[in-house]
């Protein structure tokens, strides 16, 4: 009987990023170096924070920009924003909202799915994916791209989406992705682009994971401060 060969260097590359990560937290000294973010990853930062915005003020925030809110398809959780001239279109993702009485509990039933590595049970995540087949099935046929995004918990939602439409996703914009330890041991694809704060803990998981990354080090904030969306790469 031939036996099959193992190979450990995927393994270990892993477990030598997650041992870098950990010690550019801990360690002071370490220098990590920073990395702009491109005119076009700040667009994307905008429209994650339209996300938060009812969707007329979203809308009206959106005027001169290229982009269009797409009212009919776009609702508390998720806007769908078009840009008619580069066909692309956005789903941008709400994050949790702890001061809104409305969307609190369900926010933070999503975050506990986050915390235990259980999206795919969560309301949130599913109603997600089935709405981004419904904006696919209708701009698909024009030959339009899709880009995912979102801040924290809408930054989950995002790569959750990306992971459940292999290939139909052109780009997936994180922003201070709400994660946990479980995703350092997941896969990620080439198409997810993860933007987070050195000290953020909320991101600690998607930073672990790897992968694209653009990491904020100039600032010395810790807690929420450094999980800010307004205050992220500013």
């Amino acid at each position: 009987m031939k036996l099959k060969k193992v190979s450990f260097a995927k393994p270990l590359f892993k477990m030598k990023h997650l041992v870098k990560t950990v010690r550019n937290i801990f360690d002071k000294k370490q220098k990590v170096p920073f990395q702009p973010l491109t005119p076009d990853m700040l667009g994307y930062k905008h429209l994650a924070q339209t996300a938060y915005k009812p969707l007329d003020e979203s809308a009206d925030s959106l005027k001169g920009s290229g982009y269009n809110l797409d009212p009919g398809l776009s609702g508390d959780d998720t806007q769908v924003i078009v840009n008619p001239t580069t066909k692309e279109v956005v789903l941008s993702y709400r994050g949790t909202q702890l001061n809104s009485k409305k969307n609190r509990w369900k926010d933070l039933a999503s975050d506990l799915a986050i915390a235990t590595g259980m999206e795919k049970f969560n309301p949130r995540f599913r109603n997600a994916d089935k709405q981004f087949k419904q904006v696919q099935a209708k701009y698909g046929t024009f030959g339009y791209k899709f880009t995912t995004t979102g801040h924290s918990l809408g930054g989950q939602v995002s790569k959750y989406v990306n992971d459940q439409n292999k290939g139909k996703v052109h780009k997936n914009i994180a922003f201070s992705r709400g994660s946990s330890l479980f995703d350092a041991f997941r896969p990620k694809q080439q198409n997810t682009y993860d933007v987070s704060h050195k000290n953020d803990w909320i991101s600690l998981g998607a930073r672990l994971q790897g992968g694209n990354q653009y990491v904020d080090t100039r600032h010395q904030k810790s807690g929420l401060k450094a999980h800010n969306l307004q205050t992220l790469y500013a």
